[in-house]
């Protein structure tokens, strides 16, 4: 075949293999600009606004003094709005527009016109004494003297004297911080006063350069690479001056291609989930706002060999995180059998980058000298020589804020006095205004001490030591606004043990559900037991309670709740000290009518609901927080501006609450109060929510701070901006709420804003900002609420969608499950945004899914949810029965039976409409809800599902001419699908073009 000839098959299959459903190709020419209004804004501004054009990249604005005159090109603007502005006072301007792509221009708009106001002798006069000076490479401080009568002012900027000015900002103060600018540029500003509908003249130009960045980074210095184990290699490296981050890159070749795996704020990073006995390569380079350093020298490590005959450590379980001071945070977990130590390991954020902080043998850790007001996230591993589990459930925990009053002071004259081989008794000063004291322990005394009990006496007997061991002892007082400093270190050494009194833990722990409300357990007797503790918790992995002491080996549990799972282990107990625990087991209790239960296809199930949206929300933040310095509080009534809040509210580990536009909502006040917040961080403008609400809460003696754009696309940057880096962003439509709450609570847990964005044209701003900010985007939604002309304009997409908003949201689930925990799964309507909205801060506590539902159920949320029923404890629905009922999470939960799941559609038609349309029809089947129709170009091809419906008839259209199309339908219920039904098909006639 000749290359003319292979050229031209080699296109024609090309657009073959892209258009097998086309969709219509996009106008030649581009329309004219619809709805052109223009309104006079003062004496010398008239605003001009218009529809935006699909596909045009700019318009041109034309300017004349009369109707017929002659018209000016005074603008070329890619906003669909445009201020004229130095105009003559009291006189009538006529304008239009075109739209602009590249060569190809629209015809004009209708042509409008406006009439400037007329000059007013009080007019307000221009803001005097501006200046502007640099404050940073990407900041610059702008101030004036404020002008007599006016209400705000109007913030200009160019990057040229003469050049076209910007109007960045409008604000109420008499100064401005203009950020995100670029280092070592020269920008220049003018300001107006604004009163009503006056404004001033402009002030004088004043500009300020930006300082330049000082110096480039230089290389990461002193790279090495170890294996920890089959699986993971460490690295660590010199930190370098300046450096804000670290890219970190993996081969598995010196001179192969390299992939960045990690950035990290820390100079050291493990790497895992690495093949067995393979070597891998590794380069770093250093990173901050303005400058990247070249890379760091290649290294490289070969993981270990997996031990096949070695049983693998579980992962630790009941992790558990809790801040005991302005500084600390101490964890606990269950000890692990055959675990020698446990590594600790600390990050700033749930998926950032975790350093290991600490090597213990315990299973608890106190973290210290950690900064106040800050959240920290942890994970544990289990250790024994090389032999190394997986990690922990991530916990994280906030630590108080610091009172710098420094009222309490160290605990003086401890001692520690040796009472057995398995106790040892501290006593201390007690101290002034101490309400309790915290206690510490450390096997050296430099090592790391973990805190192991507080008290409110000033003496303790720490108990279960080991003996012939030597402890050091450190004591801490505490009161609700303080903590002391340490008390100087004591030690004692516990004595030698009598091997009588050694006390081996519980065997062959069984539970059996004597009733709906009664467990019966027994054990093997200890030998040299006095008696026995008993514990119990709801979840294997959960808090377990001591509930009792008996000293038989035997104990009947009671009132308990029906159909419910519950967890226990015991201690053998004796003068000398306590056994290890018993391994866990579990018993469920009879269902109240008295049949048996089955744990196997058991789920718990839970409401957060109120009487209404606001009592929901307030339901949600008392299941998610205790106390919380912030609070992110959001419209209830617009959607716009409270979709983006979530990563806001989980960056400051705050709760979402929702408020009315002008008045402070009860249940949200009562939440304020409850929860002592310090800070609000309001969502809007003061058309979203009122100044009367503001001033509500500052009444409560709590802080204000908003977040608000001149538009809700603006308005979406600005939280980006407040949230600080990351190098992913979410882009979504601000037209529809339901794909962004689907990505709502993965966003906040990944640490990534989302932003909102027009259908067809991305604001320019945004544009820019993500380009400057971010490596790659998640877009949700289809083309019908963003399209494909956005998505050329993101950095790196991928688009998450399905046909409906359920099929959106279990799409973007999926993405992220590796990512997300599901123990406990949330539902919300997605009809409505406001439970979904404030859930989806709950949510992110625990890497939690929201899953959007409808009744009845759509049939992905239903396949969904089956797929994870072997994962799911737990289901916790936002709202009461009226917006999510009973019956659907009784369609969740019901286990299928194959009897009702419907048959296959068994005769099948396809016909011929026209050109681009064939008309189906197929038999009704009982039992069906809805159908899912599939198609495809060949009979054996790739089959396509093109639409779901209700009815036994669907058109399809926008097909191609004298074309052959192949058909086939499946049933489906709550209870499953169908299989196929036969194949049809038809050709579409010849077009008449």
């Amino acid at each position: 075949m000749n290359k003319p000839k292979q050229r031209l098959m080699s296109i024609v299959f090309g657009l073959f293999s892209v258009l097998i459903f086309p969709y219509n190709a996009l106008a030649a020419s581009l329309p004219a600009p619809d709805d052109l209004s223009v309104t006079a804004e003062s004496s010398s501004e008239i605003y001009l606004d218009w529809d935006s054009v699909s596909n045009a990249t700019s318009y041109d604005v034309y300017r004349a003094a009369s109707s017929s005159g002659s018209y000016e090109k005074i603008a070329t603007t890619t906003a669909s709005k445009y201020t004229d502005e130095d105009l003559e006072e009291d006189t009538k301007y006529y304008y239009k527009v075109r739209a602009v792509n590249g060569s190809t221009k629209s015809a004009y708009s209708e042509i409008e016109y406006a009439r400037t106001e007329e000059g007013d002798s009080d007019s307000l006069s221009a803001p005097k004494n501006l200046s502007a000076s640099a404050k940073s490479p990407s900041e610059i401080y702008v101030d004036w003297y404020a002008v007599n009568d006016s209400t705000s002012y109007y913030v200009y900027r160019s990057t040229s004297s003469s050049g076209s000015y910007e109007k960045i900002a409008t604000t109420t103060l008499s100064r401005y911080t203009d950020t995100d600018l670029e280092p070592d540029t020269k920008y220049y500003y003018k300001v107006k006063a604004v009163k009503g509908s006056d404004t001033s003249a402009y002030s004088e130009i004043e500009y300020a350069k930006t300082e330049n960045y000082e110096g480039s980074l230089s290389t990461p210095k002193e790279l090495s690479a170890t294996a920890e184990s089959s699986s993971e290699i460490y690295l660590d490296w010199d930190v370098v001056s300046n450096a804000t981050s670290y890219y970190v890159y993996r081969a598995t070749s010196s001179s192969g291609s390299y992939d960045k795996i990690a950035t990290t704020t820390s100079s050291k990073y493990t790497d895992e989930d690495l093949e067995e006995d393979t070597k891998y390569y590794y380069k770093v380079k250093a990173v901050n706002s303005y400058d990247s350093s070249d890379y760091s020298s290649i290294k490289y490590a070969k993981t270990k060999d997996a031990d096949d005959t070695e049983e693998a450590l579980p992962a630790p379980e009941g992790l558990s995180a809790e801040a005991e001071s302005s500084d600390e945070i101490y964890l606990d977990w269950d000890s692990v059998d055959d675990a020698a130590s446990y590594y600790v390991y600390r990050a700033t954020s749930s998926s950032g980058s975790y350093d290991k902080i600490a090597t213990t043998t315990s299973s608890k850790y106190t973290d210290t000298d950690l900064e106040p007001d800050t959240k920290y996230y942890y994970k544990v591993k289990a250790v024994n020589g090389s032999d190394k589990s997986a990690y922990s459930e991530i916990v994280h925990a906030t630590t108080e804020e610091s009172d710098d009053n420094d009222n309490l002071s160290a605990p003086e004259d401890l001692s520690a006095t040796a009472k057995s081989s398995g106790e040892i008794y501290l006593d201390w000063d007690s101290v002034d205004d101490a309400t309790s004291y915290y206690i510490y322990s450390s096997t050296s005394y430099s090592g790391s001490y973990n805190k192991i009990a507080t008290t409110t006496s000033s003496s303790y007997t720490d108990t279960n030591l080991d003996e012939d061991t030597t402890y050091y002892y450190k004591v801490r007082a505490v009161n609700s606004t303080d903590t002391s400093g340490y008390s100087e270190i004591e030690y004692a050494t516990t004595a030698e043990s009598d091997d009588s009194d050694t006390l081996s833990a519980p065997t062959d722990l069984t539970a059996s559900a004597e009733s709906s409300s009664e467990i019966y357990l027994d054990w093997d007797s200890v030998s040299n037991a006095n008696s026995y503790y008993v514990y119990r918790s709801t979840s294997s992995s959960g808090t377990y309670s001591k509930i009792a002491t008996v000293t038989a080996s035997s104990y009947m549990d009671t009132n308990l709740s029906a159909n419910t799972t519950y967890y226990y282990k015991v201690l053998a107990v004796n003068n000398s000290g306590t056994s290890a625990y018993s391994s866990l087991t579990q018993g469920t209790t009879a269902k109240s009518d008295g049949t048996s239960s089955n744990p196997s296809v058991q789920v718990q199930t839970a409401r957060l609901a109120g009487k209404d949206m606001y009592g929901t929300c307030a339901e949600v933040a008392k299941s998610g927080w205790n106390t919380s310095y912030y609070a992110v509080i959001v419209s209830g009534e617009n959607f716009t501006d409270a979709l983006c809040s979530a990563p806001l509210a989980q960056k400051y580990n705050a709760p979402l609450l929702l408020t009315s536009k002008d008045t402070l909502n009860q249940q949200t006040e009562s939440e304020l109060s409850r929860l002592k917040v310090k800070k609000v961080i309001m969502i809007g403008g003061s058309g979203v929510i009122s100044s009367a609400v503001e001033q509500s809460i500052k009444d409560m003696g709590i802080g204000v701070s908003r977040i608000a754009g001149n538009d809700r696309y603006d308005t979406s940057m600005k939280i980006a901006q407040a949230m600080g880096q990351f190098d992913q962003a979410v882009v979504a439509s601000g037209e529809t709420f339901p794909d962004a709450l689907s990505i709502a609570p993965i966003a906040a847990m990944k640490g990534i804003p989302i932003l909102l964005t027009p259908k067809d044209t991305l604001p320019t701003d945004i544009e820019a900002y993500l380009l400057r900010t971010v490596q790659s985007t998640y877009v949700v939604g289809g083309t019908g609420v963003i399209s494909d002309n956005v998505l050329q304009q993101l950095p790196s997409p991928k688009r998450l969608s399905g046909l409906t908003r359920y099929e959106t949201n279990v799409s973007i689930i999926e993405e992220f499950a590796k990512d997300l925990d599901f123990g406990t799964c949330y539902l919300s309507t997605g009809e409505n945004y406001a439970d979904a909205l404030s859930g989806s801060a709950l949510a992110a506590l625990s890497n939690s899914p929201v899953i959007l539902v409808k009744s009845p159920l759509d049939q992905s949320t239903i396949d969904f949810l089956r797929s994870k029923m072997g994962s799911i404890e737990k289901e916790v629905v936002f709202g009461g029965t009226v917006v999510v009922p009973e019956s659907i999470l009784e369609a969740i939960n019901k286990v299928p039976d194959k009897a009702d799941i419907p048959s296959a559609p068994t005769e099948i038609t396809a016909t011929p409409l026209s050109s681009t349309e064939i008309s189906l029809s197929w038999n009704s089947v009982s039992k069906a809800t809805s159908y899912y129709i599939y198609g495809s170009t060949s009979s054996s091809g790739t089959y396509t599902q093109i639409a779901t419906v209700t009815s036994t008839n669907y058109v399809n259209t926008g097909l191609w001419a004298d074309t052959t199309y192949y058909y086939k339908v499946k049933a489906v219920n709550s209870s499953g699908e169908s299989e196929y039904s036969p194949v049809d098909n038809a050709k579409t006639a010849v077009s008449d073009y």
